[in-house]
């Protein structure tokens, strides 16, 4: 699976959801030093806080990461993944638009009428309107949207302390 934001909730929430449920999850971000740290280590710690004592640490596995900026790698990620989701706040959402639909392009193309779900983690109203509307201003128009690409608009929830 191929996560867009390797901040609080890319980690702590989505890629520990798929890392636990056996899936390899590939993050996307562009803060380097993060990226060059997920490569290196393959593996981070969530600590889940509970009312009593002791905490759960839980090993996070199966993961690595690549450089937001490197589109040629992120389209080749999107070609080969089922799911993506996406954590990067409303402002960067835009940013990310092209390079998933040249992505849906050329999975198209090289997978054929395979279909793709993109879990969209943002916080906003009508999220799934908009991406859709974005995504399909980058696609020919006679690429099969509806047919192919499933978006899950979801709410999330989560106190990632500092």
């Amino acid at each position: 699976m191929l996560q867009f934001g390797a901040g609080n909730i890319g980690r702590s929430f989505i890629g520990q959801l798929f890392s636990r449920s056996g899936y390899k999850v590939v993050f996307v971000d562009i803060n380097k030093e993060l990226v060059k740290e997920l490569n290196k280590k393959r593996v981070y710690k969530l600590v889940i806080k509970r009312n009593e004592p002791p905490d759960e640490i839980v090993l996070i596995e199966n993961i690595r990461a690549i450089d937001g900026y490197d589109k040629e790698a992120v389209v080749r990620e999107i070609v080969d993944t089922d799911i993506i989701a996406t954590a990067v706040g409303k402002y960067a959402l835009p940013q990310i638009v092209p390079v998933i639909a040249q992505g849906i392009q050329l999975r198209y193309e090289k997978r054929g009428k395979n279909p793709l779900d993109i879990i969209i983690a943002e916080n906003f109203r009508n999220v799934a309107d908009y991406l859709r509307k974005k995504l399909k201003s980058h696609l020919p128009q006679e690429y099969p949207f509806d047919e192919l690409v499933g978006l899950i608009e979801t709410s999330i929830g989560k106190m990632v302390p500092l």
